[in-house]
């Protein structure tokens, strides 16, 4: 969608004054029969603005026809250079010069290589393609603005801008490098081929051992030929493949997307959330991710495989890298079982801060009906004040007193009801996470 809006500039202002006095001058010129020649300067000046018009309203239509594209990359890994290339199209029989662009790029994006603002000739029947680098920090979507085109009359009293909307509108930036697929993918190729067993023993699926048979065996499970050759009854016993469901609960809240980008708390989370995602590859297990707070999106339990990684990593990349951080949210129930495909038991992994209304309850909740819980608490304190110097950190705590009674109550209360609540700040927040989990995973082998 283009804009094209035609106006006059300063020198198009000043030569409207200059008529205007021009006028009021040839009146009393004329009437002392003086110079009366100076009745041209008028006259020129209102020819000029009125061919400048008229070739204003030309040049006005070829930049409507002009053809624009916005290129670049709209998934990239944290912290890549991006190249954006813009390319216009002039189809038309009328060149243009000067033709300048300018291209609002994300804000949230470091210009590293070339310009988003340059001037150009396009000729009649031509193309011409603009290029430039800019380097993405901070995982979620940047977004692109409107590209503005502008060229002037041939005496330039006239701007004509022409605005091009719509055009690629955000890079989507992840928190997953592509060779870590790769790398857990080798890790886990036995898996893939179906080699992943569980400490669990059933009658299924894989065999384990050949035991003696006890009473209250299931006789179903007796290995006659086994039987036959030792004299007595020996039973069959199979490794049993089991499933167990993970959801992951991100909380959003004004801390947690404050900081500089590529260093706050959600980049450290999100990065945390993939890893925990990549330990699933090739397991029986599905994973799912709830998004709340001041953002709520869902990505429902799936299997864990190199095909759905890449939509795990889009989904954490999802959320503006700017949100309204208008104080105000409630994480209930209803928010993170909503569409996650839950079927029975299920692990609950809290990454939050446990600041905000009604999560210690969500939690309780969820622990009553029978699933597990682990709470993450990634105690911001410990992201904000990590570049502060010792004056500013002692500002941040006092303000942020009443925060943090807040997170103490919350917390006190989950431990109370048995329910683990781990701290851990930007350095150790993913081994501290990934360790408690493997321990978890031992106490609670289901």
């Amino acid at each position: 969608m283009k804009e094209v809006y035609i106006g006059l500039n300063s020198l198009g202002k000043i030569m409207m004054i200059i008529s205007g006095l021009s006028i009021s001058l040839v009146i009393p010129i004329i009437w002392f029969e003086a110079a009366p020649t100076l009745i041209l300067i008028p006259t020129s000046v209102y020819l000029l603005l009125i061919g400048g018009w008229a070739y204003s309203r030309i040049r006005g239509a070829v930049l409507d026809r002009i053809t624009v594209h916005r290129e670049f990359d709209e998934v990239v890994e944290e912290g890549s250079l991006v190249e954006v290339r813009i390319s216009l199209r002039n189809d038309t029989g009328f060149g243009i010069y000067p033709l300048s662009i300018l291209d609002q790029s994300p804000q949230t994006a470091v210009l590293v290589e070339g310009s988003n603002k340059h001037t150009i000739y396009l000729p009649p029947k031509s193309e011409a393609v603009i290029r430039y680098k800019i380097r993405v920090l901070g995982v979620g979507r940047h977004e692109f603005g409107d590209l503005y085109l502008f060229t002037n009359d041939l005496i330039g009293a006239y701007t004509i801008e022409g605005v091009v909307k719509n055009l690629g509108k955000h890079i989507t930036c992840i928190p997953l490098p592509s060779e870590r697929i790769i790398n857990y993918s080798e890790a886990n190729k036995l898996l893939a081929s179906g080699l992943k067993t569980t400490g669990e023993s059933g009658y299924s699926y894989e065999f384990k051992d050949i035991r003696e048979y006890v009473p209250g065996d299931d006789t179903r499970h007796i290995d006659w030929k086994s039987t036959a050759r030792l004299g007595k009854l020996m039973i069959r016993e199979e490794y049993m493949e089991t499933e167990t469901d993970i959801v992951i609960v991100i909380n959003l809240t004004r801390a947690t997307l404050a900081g500089r980008l590529g260093r706050r708390s959600y980049d450290y989370i999100s990065r945390v959330a993939m890893e925990l995602v990549l330990t699933q590859l090739n397991t029986y297990n599905r994973v799912g991710i709830v998004l709340t707070g001041l953002y709520t999106n869902v990505y429902p339990l799936t299997r864990v495989t190199v095909d759905t990684i890449p939509h795990f990593a889009r989904f954490l990349g999802s959320i503006p890298v700017y949100l309204d951080t208008k104080e105000g949210y409630t994480t209930n129930l209803d928010v993170v079982t909503r569409g996650i495909g839950v079927r029975g038991k299920t692990l609950y992994i809290f990454i939050s801060d446990l600041a905000g209304r009604g999560e210690a309850e969500t939690i309780l909740s969820l622990s009553r009906i029978g699933h597990s819980i682990m709470v993450i608490n990634p105690v911001q304190k410990l992201f904000d004040i990590s570049e502060m110097d010792e004056l500013e950190k002692i500002l941040y705590l006092a303000s942020t007193y009443d925060v943090e009674k807040t997170r103490e109550m919350n917390t006190s209360k989950l431990v109370s009801h048995g329910i683990p609540v781990i701290e851990a700040g930007p350095e150790t927040m993913l081994i501290t996470i990934l360790n408690k989990l493997e321990e978890f995973k031992r106490l609670t082998p289901t």
